[in-house]
């Protein structure tokens, strides 16, 4: 249960920590020992769809528990129409402590806009405006940016390749990103972090690259460099 407002997602003070980790376990029990070990040195957790289908609001609960000081994602990327958006963040507030939740941008002006109203401070919306494993046209891209940043999003989830479309945001994640040798699992366009102008994108989702390494601390300090 959510006890206070927060201040748009909490400030990440931490700069040289670039990545937010994707869990990939959806039995949270095994990752914790894991994370841990890697949470000094991350920038942030997120937790998806599979996550949350599996564990529900006490699993992000566990995360929270263990992990307060770490800003926390829901990527969930609602979408729906606006009336709906709405109660479902709503049931979310009362149920859920997070610091960010995405929405997909594909939902429209309206949507958007609905989503960030129903925030309402309690965690910043992001907004997903295309996935690496879609191969979509730039136009269709930048009008989805053009939807949220008219909705007053100024967070967005967006790969390499589309990021100079949202130069102008607060904050930008990039999923997709793999260093030489890294499994690109379902990315279809992944990039390498030199491909990266480390003066526009803040931070990496990255999961399994790195959960799955024989030394996950060693392997999170590579991303990070």
């Amino acid at each position: 249960m959510v006890k206070s407002v927060k201040n748009v997602g909490k400030i990440i003070t931490m700069k040289k920590n670039k990545v937010f980790l994707a869990v990939t376990s959806n039995n949270y029990y095994d990752s914790i020992d894991t994370i841990k070990q890697l949470a000094p040195e991350l920038a942030g957790i997120k937790l998806g769809l599979d996550f949350f289908f599996e564990q529900g609001p006490k699993g992000v609960e566990i995360f929270k528990h263990y992990f307060n000081d770490i800003p926390l994602m829901l990527d969930l990327k609602l979408h729906d129409t606006p009336d709906t958006i709405k109660i479902a963040i709503n049931t979310l507030i009362n149920n859920c402590e997070i610091d960010y939740l995405t929405i997909d941008a594909m939902g429209g002006y309206e949507m958007l806009k609905a989503a960030m109203k129903a925030s309402n401070r309690w965690f910043t919306p992001i907004a997903v405006c295309t996935l690496t494993s879609l191969d979509e046209s730039d136009y269709v891209v930048k009008d989805r940016i053009k939807d949220a940043q008219q909705a007053d999003y100024n967070h967005f989830v967006l790969p390499v390749d589309y990021v100079m479309m949202a130069e102008n945001s607060d904050i930008i994640f990039s999923p997709g990103i793999r260093l030489d040798g890294d499994n690109k699992d379902d990315h279809t366009r992944s990039f390498s972090p030199t491909d990266i102008g480390s003066d526009i994108i803040n931070y990496y989702v990255v999961g399994r690259p790195i959960m799955d390494a024989d030394n996950p601390l060693e392997k999170l300090r590579e991303y990070n460099e």
